[in-house]
């Protein structure tokens, strides 16, 4: 079982955790909010947390501060 990390993370770390999140792996971390046609807010990683780019340019603010610690070393990466 995971362990949870929470922000800040690392340069490092937010790469593994946005690329985990359009690497297709896994379920998507998302802020809960639909497009009328269905379509979930993804988030993206930043140093001080997830956010939701589609509510941020709609004025509002979901913030997410922790992840599963294995999004966050590339582990979840198969190795080549």
């Amino acid at each position: 079982m995971s362990q949870i990390l929470e922000a800040p993370w690392n340069d490092e770390q937010v790469m593994s955790l946005n690329t985990y999140q359009t690497g297709g792996r896994g379920h998507l971390f998302t802020c809960g909010e639909r497009e009328a046609d269905g379509q979930a807010h993804v988030l993206q990683a930043t140093r001080e947390g997830w956010y939701c780019p589609t509510c941020r340019s709609k004025g509002k603010a979901y913030v997410q501060t922790w992840c599963h610690d294995f999004m966050a070393d590339w582990s979840w990466e198969p190795s080549t």
